[in-house]
């Protein structure tokens, strides 16, 4: 469950954010802020949101790949909202709300099979590394 919580605080940023016309601009930058870490790492000594959520991943794993890992997935779950939401933002911003509300729903209604095991496959590394037992009841 932790793991899906992190998912939707790297996406929250975007759910807190005024979108209009220029969305499409906003939503390139998000994506590449999680892929570059040059661009992160700006984002987050200027935006005290972007430094919470990349301290939440800090105290989650101290494996840089990890974490690089976790953006990755994170960019290319919000391409799929997008793909969803048809670029509407107001669609993104709601089903970005849903997921900080219920992460496991928004899992199941708005992450596909294979991203959620792309998910559940990474928990599983960083729960090795921390020799922490997987969680065997929930698939992602």
């Amino acid at each position: 469950m932790k793991f899906i919580y992190i998912f939707t605080l790297l996406l929250a940023p975007l759910a807190q954010a005024e979108l209009d016309q220029s969305s499409q601009e906003a939503l390139q930058l998000t994506k590449e802020v999680m892929k570059n870490k040059e661009y992160r790492q700006e984002a987050i000594e200027k935006d005290k949101q972007y430094k919470a959520v990349d301290a939440e991943l800090d105290k989650l794993t101290d494996n840089e790949a990890h974490k690089e890992k976790m953006y990755d997935l994170s960019a290319e779950i919000l391409q799929k909202i997008v793909e969803k939401a048809k670029g509407d933002p107001e669609v993104m911003k709601k089903i970005l709300k849903e997921a900080q509300d219920n992460p496991e729903q928004f899992m199941r209604d708005y992450v596909s099979t294979h991203h959620q095991k792309k998910v559940r496959n990474l928990a599983n590394e960083i729960e090795k590394e921390k020799k922490i037992l997987p969680r065997q009841q929930a698939p992602y």
